[in-house]
């Protein structure tokens, strides 16, 4: 079975220019580029995407968030 996708750079880009990802997390993207898709669970992706813009909410925590990334 193919191994989980794993995109770092983007993770890079999803933090903050001042704020670097932790490196465990980093390692754990490492660690899934070499594991078999389906062994630690049926997501597709170990990315960062952006909020879209569309999304609304009237959430607090939610526009906090968006405001810091």
């Amino acid at each position: 079975m193919a191994p989980y996708h794993v995109d770092l750079a983007s993770l890079r880009r999803g933090f903050p220019k001042d704020m670097p990802p932790p490196a465990l997390l980093l390692e754990l993207g490492v660690w899934l580029k070499k594991t078999p898709h389906g062994s630690v669970g049926y997501f597709d992706s170990f990315a960062s995407e952006p909020l879209s813009d569309s999304y609304v909410s009237d959430d607090v925590a939610t526009e906090a968030l968006r405001a810091k990334l």
